[in-house]
């Protein structure tokens, strides 16, 4: 698509980044929904990526148990996302809970078809739990101790996922 062409307005941003935008209101946008799509706005750049909302309720009941888990668990992701202008906006135990789901997924489902994707995810989740992000970063810039919120966030996830790196 053409997107940049549009001429976006500040409610048009803000009802993207919280997934309420209505995308027959332009007709560059109106065949998204039709193709699977939904918009996306980062960095004050709007695209069009992969509407796992319409994937989870077409194929969730015609695949495997893994695959029907990583729809599931994705489409949640999608519908709340962890990271926003290199900060982390999730409660840091949520962000815990989502690597340890990953961890988990990838143990159980080994050579599951999309399992390098799994992987990163894991990855990328376990690191921003250990050493956060840019804007929020797990120790402080000025004494370098833990950040308070992350040591509750590790406390929490040593003591639901014992058995998981995590």
């Amino acid at each position: 698509t053409q997107l940049h062409k549009i001429q976006w307005t500040e409610d048009d941003q803000n009802q993207i980044y919280q997934g309420q935008f209505n995308l027959e209101k332009y007709p560059l946008t109106q065949h998204l929904s039709v193709c699977g799509f939904r918009l996306q706005i980062a960095e004050g750049s709007i695209f069009a990526i992969a509407d796992f909302r319409d994937f989870e309720d077409f194929f969730a009941g015609n695949v495997t148990p893994g695959m029907k888990n990583y729809l599931q668990q994705i489409r949640k992701e999608q519908d709340k996302t962890a990271f926003d202008d290199g900060g982390i906006v999730i409660p840091l135990e949520e962000l815990a809970d989502r690597a340890a789901f990953w961890e988990k997924f990838n143990q159980e489902q080994p050579y599951f078809v999309l399992s390098e994707e799994t992987q990163m995810s894991q990855q990328w989740t376990l690191e921003a739990l250990m050493n956060g992000a840019n804007n929020t970063p797990a120790f402080e810039y000025e004494s370098n101790k833990l950040n308070e919120d992350f040591k509750k966030a590790w406390t929490y996830a040593a003591s639901h996922y014992s058995n998981l790196k995590v």
